[in-house]
C-alpha cells in the first residue's frame, strides 16, 4: 500500500511504515537478524547488508549495528572498525570484569538487572548494573518484578523497598497499588471511565512468577487510549473494532479470511490470497 513517511525527531532516524515507528539508523531496528536499518536511493528505511559498508562482518556475511554483540564473544561488542573488542574508555566497559556489554541487556548482571547508563560524571557515562524497572533488589541482591512473589515466603509479595508482605488479596483479587486495595478482575473501580482492572499485562509467568498487580486496561471498548498506545507499539499490529489485533492472521474474521490494512489504511477483515486465488 502507499502511505506517506512520517518525519522523525532528527536525521539519525527512519520511519519504518509497518509499524509507524521510528528506529536508529544502522541499527538492527526492526530488520531481521544479520541486517540493519539503512536509507535506500529514495531516501526511504530498508533492510540491508552491503558487503562495502561499515557494519558489515566478512566472517558470515552479516550486518550488525556498532556497539551491540553482534558475531562477538560474549564480553566484547562489534565496533566501527568491523572489530570484536573492549575499550576502557567506552561507557559499555564494565570494571569489575574488564570487559564490555551492550547497554540495556543482562550483561554481567544478576536476575531482574539490566546493564544501564548512570548519570553522567565528571569521568564520563558508567554503565552499571541496575534493578529493571517496576523492580525491587530483595536482601539476596536479586531485582525482583514487584507484587511477585520473590524469595518471599508462600503467602507474601515483594514490594517497593524489596520487602516482602503479605498478599492482601484474597484469592481471585488484585492488588492496586496506588489505592492500596484489592480489586475483582473486570471491575471498574478505580479505573478511569471505560476502563476495568485487569491482570498486570507487562508480566510473564514462566519468568517472573505469579503477579498480584492489577492495572487498568480498556474494557468493552468504551476507551481506546490505551489500548492504542499499547497496540502501536507491537510490531505488524493493529485496532479494529476497538481491540488490539495482529494483522494477516484470522482474528475477529470469518473462516477462509484475515485482518489486513486497506489502502487507505482501513482495517477489515478481507478473504486470504491463497483461497481467493485458487
Amino acid at each position: 500500500m502507499c502511505v506517506r513517511p512520517q518525519q522523525c525527531a532528527d536525521e539519525t532516524l527512519l520511519y519504518w511504515p509497518p509499524d509507524g515507528r521510528c528506529y536508529y539508523k544502522l541499527t538492527q531496528g526492526p530488520c531481521y537478524q544479520g541486517s540493519i536499518l539503512d536509507a535506500g536511493n529514495d531516501g526511504l528505511a530498508n533492510c540491508t547488508c552491503k558487503k562495502d559498508g561499515a557494519n558489515y562482518w566478512p566472517g558470515d556475511g552479516n550486518c550488525y549495528s556498532h556497539y551491540s554483540r553482534g558475531p562477538c564473544e560474549k564480553g566484547q561488542l562489534f565496533l566501527p572498525e568491523a572489530k570484536c573488542g573492549c575499550e576502557r574508555y567506552l561507557p559499555q566497559y564494565h570494571s569489575e570484569t574488564q570487559k564490555c556489554f551492550e547497554l540495556d541487556s543482562l550483561g554481567p548482571c544478576s536476575k531482574g538487572h539490566t546493564f544501564a547508563l548512570s548519570e553522567v560524571s565528571s569521568n564520563g557515562s558508567r554503565a552499571q548494573c541496575k534493578c529493571k524497572p517496576f523492580h525491587a533488589r530483595a536482601t539476596d541482591g536479586m531485582c525482583y518484578r514487584l507484587y511477585t512473589r520473590g524469595p518471599c515466603a508462600q503467602d507474601e509479595m515483594i514490594s517497593r523497598g524489596g520487602r516482602c508482605i503479605k498478599v492482601p488479596c484474597a484469592r481471585g483479587r488484585l492488588y492496586v497499588p496506588e489505592r492500596r486495595r484489592c480489586y475483582r478482575p473486570g471491575a471498574a473501580e478505580p479505573c478511569p471511565l471505560g476502563e476495568v482492572v485487569a491482570f498486570d499485562f507487562e508480566a510473564r509467568p514462566a519468568v517472573d512468577g505469579l503477579s498480584h498487580n492489577g492495572v487498568c486496561a480498556c474494557g468493552t471498548g468504551m476507551c481506546v487510549r490505551r489500548e492504542v498506545t499499547t497496540c502501536l507499539s507491537r510490531q505488524g499490529a493493529a485496532i479494529y473494532n476497538g481491540t488490539c489485533h495482529i494483522l494477516h492472521t484470522r482474528g475477529p474474521c470469518p473462516p477462509d479470511s484475515w485482518l489486513t490494512r486497506e489502502l487507505g489504511g482501513k482495517i477489515s477483515c478481507q478473504c486470504r490470497p491463497d483461497v481467493c486465488e485458487s
